[in-house]
């Protein structure tokens, strides 16, 4: 064999020919260069039928990035799993099959982590009922077991972008990041479109639209130390069979010792389950990009790098906003999809990408390292026209919302039938305690109200996206935050003082300290994330434009929002909860629950230990809320109703 290896380097000498490039594999690694086509979902579609029937089976399968073998749970074999499309009014039967086997199906105690094994699916945004055979997010299907899913929707359904996932609490973060994502795309009626809209658009255009999902969990190195985040530290806790143990053909170590290794920079979020993935376009050509962050924890600041490509944004959350805009960068935190028109000037290559921009910090909060990155996503390959065929245009008009998504931004308070508060905390708590199970409703409200809602986030440092299922609602307005500030406690003479929302010093602080509530303690407390209220919304991306709709929204450190909806339709559990995966996995969401029209509202855990969210007592009520069974539903449940009067 050696005098054979020999024999061919003086073969490559005398004939100038070039030395073979080594193969990369999972034994022989290699650095990455990424750059093939963006990959094409397989798509299944209903084609006006008024049916689409499909089977998503759950497997442990191969999947290939660049030279690399990886295995990961997907549907049907892909990354991302099949594109739905459907219709308005259509029924869409899915059999969710779940092929892995037996092993590793341990419920930890607890909030997970949750063998990988078991699974479900979640219909994102989709305004579907939420009781079974339907989008029931308890429902759990075990290893070899099936279940069949019938889905009727409604005749008004937005057209737009949606999506479908794996929603197992305890184990979303892993499988979720590991590719259990898939596009629901509904499709608009051709008569209710503008010819400039139709242009780029199915069902007449569909060789115009750009599916990208991004956001598959490709990050080994820089989460690598952190045991809650890291995929490959979840593999090795939960014994997963998917680990990457090849052995390398240049020692003992294995393919997963190499992928962890720090100077190896294995650091990447995929789109379309491809890293650098290319989209061709010709110069003046308009296309429509379905973009959907279905990252765990990440958000995507995604901006064009190079001047001379415009976008335009059409719909958020598969919601056509009121009018086109255009805009230098979009901002999708964890579950959150937009649409844009994109068109590039000029040939030449061009880079999507996602940047930690810095005039985003108030939003995002600079701090958060583990939700924000500096990564290229894909390039946009621009050729020019091979002949003129006149220029493309930007749409200027959209279809008009369904009637249960009016304006609700001027309506009389008369008209608004119910309150309640959200509050984001330390310690993965919404309202102040963990997810505890789907019948622990912290509040309930009959069907067809217009509801109101007060959106809070404490924490100091950390953003938090809302998902609410069922409703997509529409951002009223950024409050004034009047929690922790800056003046001394009367007592320890601290700044770690808590105030209700009407700016009053709460007399019961070792309370709130008593539920782990950790404001700071020293003196110089930090609150510059504080003042969402009075930042530009025009100058800062990450802030969500007063009168949108949509179905997750970044709540800022520090920030108070108002949201309103229309409880259209659809009684049953509705889950709400943290988009950051790993967040809701370990405890941060709740239940609330909608009722017919003459059904009782009482009986929902309205208090929590005795402390009522973003109050002093929970007697004190909400700026406009008037106390009383209506709005803060009193009953057998309530904890403390007739007893916690605060100290």
């Amino acid at each position: 064999m050696a005098i054979r290896h020999i024999t061919t380097l003086l073969l490559c000498v005398i004939w100038g020919l070039p030395e073979a490039t080594p193969i990369c594999d999972n034994s022989n690694p290699c650095p990455f260069t990424g750059g093939q086509e963006l990959s094409v979902p397989t798509e299944y579609s209903s084609d006006g039928t008024g049916l689409l029937n499909v089977t998503l089976t759950v497997d442990l399968t191969p999947h290939t990035v660049d030279w690399l073998t990886i295995h990961r749970r997907t549907y049907n074999g892909e990354i991302p799993g099949p594109t739905l499309r459907v219709r308005p009014g259509d029924k869409l039967y899915i059999k969710l099959v779940n092929n892995m086997r037996s092993d590793n199906v341990v419920r930890a105690e607890g909030h997970g982590p949750v063998s990988p094994n078991i699974t479900n699916l979640h219909l994102h945004g989709m305004h579907v009922s939420p009781k079974e055979p339907h989008d029931n997010v308890f429902i759990e299907i075990g290893p070899g077991n099936s279940y069949q899913y019938e889905f009727d929707i409604p005749e008004d359904h937005p057209a737009g972008t949606f999506y479908y996932h794996h929603h197992i609490h305890g184990n979303s973060h892993f499988c979720v990041g590991g590719g259990l994502v898939g596009f629901i795309i509904v499709e608009d009626d051709v008569s209710t479109m503008s010819s400039e809209l139709s242009a780029i658009s199915c069902p007449l255009n569909c060789h115009k639209e750009v599916q990208l999902a991004v956001g598959t969990n490709f990050r080994y190195t820089f989460l690598e130390t952190d045991p809650i985040l890291s995929y490959s530290n979840l593999q090795k806790d939960l014994g997963d069979p998917s680990r990457n143990l090849d052995p390398l053909s240049s020692g003992t170590d294995t393919m997963e010792d190499w992928l962890m290794d720090p100077a190896n920079g294995v650091d990447y979020i995929l789109t379309n389950g491809q890293l650098w993935p290319k989209v061709t376009l010709t110069v003046g050509e308009v296309k429509r990009f379905r973009i959907m962050n279905g990252a765990t924890i990440e958000v995507l600041e995604i901006t064009i790098k190079e001047l001379g490509c415009e976008m335009m944004v059409l719909a958020w959350d598969g919601i056509y906003v009121d009018a086109p805009y255009r805009t230098r960068m979009v901002v999708l935190s964890g579950g959150a999809r937009v649409d844009v028109a994109v068109r590039c000037w000029f040939s030449g290559d061009f880079t999507m990408t996602s940047i930690m921009a810095e005039e985003n910090d108030p939003v995002l909060a600079s701090e958060y390292w583990q939700m924000r990155f500096d990564q290229n996503l894909l390039t946009l390959h621009v050729e020019e026209k091979a002949a003129v065929f006149g220029l493309e245009y930007f749409p200027t008009s959209l279809p008009a919302h369904p009637g249960y998504y009016r304006d609700l931004r001027t309506i009389d308070d008369s008209e608004i039938d119910g309150r309640f508060v959200i509050e984001f905390g330390p310690e993965h708590e919404v309202n102040r305690e963990h997810f505890k199970d789907a019948a622990h409703y912290r509040y309930k409200y009959k069907v067809g109200t217009i509801q109101e809602w007060y959106i809070i986030n404490t924490e100091q440092l950390k953003p938090h996206p809302l998902h609410i299922h069922v409703n997509h609602f529409q951002v009223i307005s950024y409050n004034e935050y009047t929690h922790p500030w800056g003046a001394l406690h009367p007592v320890n003479k601290t700044k770690s003082a808590y105030y209700d929302l009407q700016g009053n010093l709460c007399d019961q602080q070792f309370l709130h300290f008593a539920h782990n509530l950790d404001w700071p303690t020293s003196n110089t407390p930090s609150f510059k994330y504080h003042g969402h209220h009075n930042r530009s919304r025009d100058s800062i991306p990450a802030y969500i434009p007063l009168g949108e709709w949509r179905d997750t929204i970044n709540v800022p450190p520090l920030g108070s929002m108002t949201i309103r909806f229309v409880a259209d339709r659809y009684t049953g559990t509705q889950m709400i909860h943290c988009h950051n995966l790993n967040h809701v996995d370990r405890g941060m969401g709740l239940v609330v629950e909608v009722v017919e029209e003459g059904e009782s509202i009482h009986g929902a855990f309205t208090a929590s230990g005795g402390a009522y969210p973003g109050t002093c007592r929970r007697t004190d009520p909400y700026p406009d809320v008037v106390t009383g069974a209506t709005n803060f539903n009193g009953g057998g449940h309530d904890h403390g109703h007739d007893h916690m009067h605060g100290h």
